[in-house]
């Protein structure tokens, strides 16, 4: 109207304008152990609302690992709000892998479904990065072991990834065991001193568990340690000390309280040079035969040690025992067999070596009749008078200490007595007579 305005009535017009999608996890960096599903808690969200029915949603678009051994992550996938990846990530075996790995999950959100369609966002603007550890593996230095009493011994625990541990509990095979020293724990080492209070070999296991030091509960393959504690074995002497005659064994028994024990003996003599040794186990006795020929009684000594098992444990303590080795006793008739005339005598003469006084037994033989005798209380030396035939037999001897001789061999004497026997002739003046005479003519 000629250039004049005319109002006409207005009109309004609204635009509604989307919003960039976007979104994000709970926790957009995770940690999780290899062959662990990802935690379903971890959800996307977004604080997006879009018009009318519209939703968000993510697609999955992108996925890469750190190294090719890592699988079983997906790659492509569409989620929701409130949605979660569950993925069970892996890590192949034997490729050396050492340290955590990474998967990095990128997502595109987008808007659909709205008043306005559906509206992209920005690519691969949601992510997601795991860190994936690996599960150790221990190698234990020992796995099978026998150790004494006391013995320290030092097993490495070594793992094949780096920041991991490994953690151990101990069970006795025997739950009546005797075993003092044993404890859980965890470290690189494993230090044992097991002390056995028992007579008898006692077994403990050891469960030995690589971890993660990023997550305790990522845990390897369990090993086992089988570590036997053998006891300290001990000499029980029943007799410290004793006394035996020269030539008889000194009958020691060897004995301890652990079964199977390996007792070892040195005997030294008197002159300090140890010449006699031997071995035995329980219920052995030591039955050395040690001959004193001083004429005075001896004092020997006698070591016994102990040792047991494959370890050759020794045992504590050593025993010892003092043997009195008495004199030998011997007995002669030093008087020689001989024939004497009738009316004359004879001193039998006997001579014992030992502790007197002595004890001897002989027989007497007189007129074809044996008789024993044992006569007490005797001298070194002792004298019998033979007046008539007669034979002495020496059958044994003992000596003040109660000791015999050993594998005496009887000692005879014979004594014979004879009348005079006369033979001459007598010549007359005539050599051709003669007349014989003997004792026997008249």
């Amino acid at each position: 109207n000629n250039s004049v305005g005319c109002p006409g009535t207005p009109t309004i017009i609204s635009v509604f304008v989307e919003p960039q999608p976007a979104g994000s996890f709970t926790n957009t960096f995770v940690t999780v152990c290899e062959g662990e599903a990802l935690d379903p808690a971890n959800i996307l969200t977004t604080t997006i609302t879009p018009s009318g029915t519209g939703t968000v949603e993510f697609s999955l678009d992108n996925a890469f690992a750190s190294d090719p051994a890592v699988t079983g992550f997906s790659t492509s996938g569409t989620f929701q709000v409130g949605d979660a990846i569950n993925d069970v990530i892996d890590i192949a075996d034997g490729v050396g892998i050492t340290t955590p790995q990474t998967v990095t999950y990128q997502l595109t959100p987008s808007i659909v479904g709205s008043d306005a369609g559906d509206c992209p966002g920005t690519a691969n603007s949601v992510e997601l990065v795991v860190n994936v550890l690996p599960r150790p593996v221990v190698v234990p230095s020992v796995t099978n072991q026998t150790i004494c009493s006391g013995e320290p011994l030092e097993i490495d625990l070594a793992t094949d990834v780096v920041n991991s541990f490994a953690r151990w509990t101990v069970t006795p095979n025997d739950p009546n065991d005797d075993i003092d020293g044993e404890f859980d724990g965890q470290g690189n080492t494993l230090f044992i001193s097991l002390i056995n209070r028992g007579t008898a070999p006692q077994t403990m296991t050891y469960t030995v568990t690589p971890f993660s030091l990023f997550d305790t509960n990522c845990t390897g393959p369990a090993e086992t340690i089988t570590i036997t504690v053998d006891p300290n074995p001990d000499v029980t002497v029943a007799e410290g000390s004793k006394t035996v005659c020269s030539g008889e064994p000194v009958n020691i028994e060897l004995n301890g309280s652990v079964p199977n024990t390996t007792f070892n003996w040195t005997a030294t003599l008197p002159d300090g040079v140890t010449q006699i040794s031997g071995s035995g186990t329980n219920g052995d006795l030591i039955t050395d035969n040690i001959v004193n020929n001083s004429g005075v009684p001896e004092f020997v000594r006698f070591d016994i040690t102990s040792e047991f098992g494959v370890n050759n444990c020794e045992g504590n303590p050593d025993g010892i025992v003092f043997v009195t080795i008495n004199p030998m006793v011997d007995g002669e008739i030093i008087t020689e067999d001989e024939i004497l005339c009738t009316g004359n005598s004879k001193a039998i003469e006997f001579q014992f070596t030992g502790a007197p006084p002595f004890q001897m037994t002989y027989d007497i033989t007189e007129n074809g009749i044996t008789t024993r005798v044992t006569e007490e209380n005797l001298p070194s030396n002792y004298i019998l008078l033979a007046v008539e035939d007669v034979q002495y037999s020496l059958v044994n001897v003992q000596d003040n200490n109660g000791c015999e001789p050993v594998g005496f061999v009887p000692d005879d004497v014979t004594i014979t007595f004879e009348e005079a026997v006369a033979d001459f002739e007598v010549r007359g003046a005539d050599a051709l007579n003669t007349f014989p005479f003997t004792n026997a003519n008249s």
